[in-house]
C-alpha cells in the first residue's frame, strides 16, 4: 500500500496497455522470440496463434492465456511462455486553464486512475482566478465518442472540511482537464 495526499491507495500488478513494448518468447524455442508493440486496440500478433488481445491483463495472466491457446490449438504440449515489458506506454492527463503550470501529468505505472485533486496539485494548483465549481473533464469512450463531465471541486472540499466521506473524481489516461476562469 502507498500513501498519497492523506489517502491510502492499493498498488496492483501492472496491466498491459496499448502501445506497450513487450518481449515474447517460448522457453527453449529461440526462433519464437520477438519484441512487439501492443496495438492501439490492445492486441499482439504472435507466432502460430495469430492476433491475441492482451490489454488489461497482467503479464502473468497474459502468459497463462497464451499457454492455454498454444495447448488448445495443439501447437505445443506444455509451453513455457515468457512475456517481459520492454517499454511502458506513456499514460497521462492534460491539465489546462486556470492552473499555475498547465501541463501533461504522467500516471504512476501501477495506477489505473489518478484523482482530479492530485492532477491539479501536480499542475501547480489553482490560480486566483480559477472557477473550481465548474471544472470540465473531457474523456473519450472506447468507441471514440467524446464525453464532457463537469466536476464541482468546491463541494468536494467542503465535504472534506466537514469530515464527510467524499471521494475525489477519478481521471483516466487521456483525459483533458480544463479549469475555467471566474467571471466577476
Amino acid at each position: 500500500m502507498a500513501r498519497g495526499n492523506g489517502e491510502v491507495t492499493q498498488l496492483n500488478d501492472y496491466e498491459i496497455a496499448p502501445l506497450d513494448l513487450v518481449t515474447f518468447q517460448i522457453y527453449d524455442e529461440p526462433d519464437t522470440r520477438l519484441v512487439q508493440r501492443v496495438s492501439a486496440s490492445g492486441e499482439l500478433r504472435l507466432p502460430l496463434i495469430g492476433i491475441v488481445n492482451v490489454a488489461g491483463l497482467t503479464l502473468r495472466d497474459a502468459e497463462q492465456k497464451l499457454v492455454k491457446m498454444y495447448v488448445e490449438q495443439e501447437f505445443y504440449i506444455n509451453p513455457q511462455v515468457l512475456l517481459a515489458m520492454q517499454e511502458y506506454s506513456q499514460r497521462s492527463v492534460s491539465v489546462l486553464g486556470q492552473v499555475n503550470r498547465p501541463e501533461q501529468i504522467l500516471f504512476p505505472l501501477e495506477a489505473k486512475s489518478m484523482n482530479l485533486v492530485q492532477a491539479i496539485t501536480e499542475a501547480g494548483g489553482f490560480t486566483r482566478l480559477a472557477k473550481i465549481d465548474a471544472i470540465q473533464v473531457t474523456r473519450q469512450d472506447t468507441q471514440g465518442a467524446e464525453e464532457r463531465i463537469t466536476v464541482n471541486l468546491e463541494a468536494y472540499f467542503e465535504s472534506k472540511r466537514k469530515n464527510a466521506e467524499a471521494k475525489a473524481f477519478a481521471l483516466l489516461p487521456g483525459d483533458i482537464v480544463f479549469v475555467p476562469e471566474r467571471t466577476f
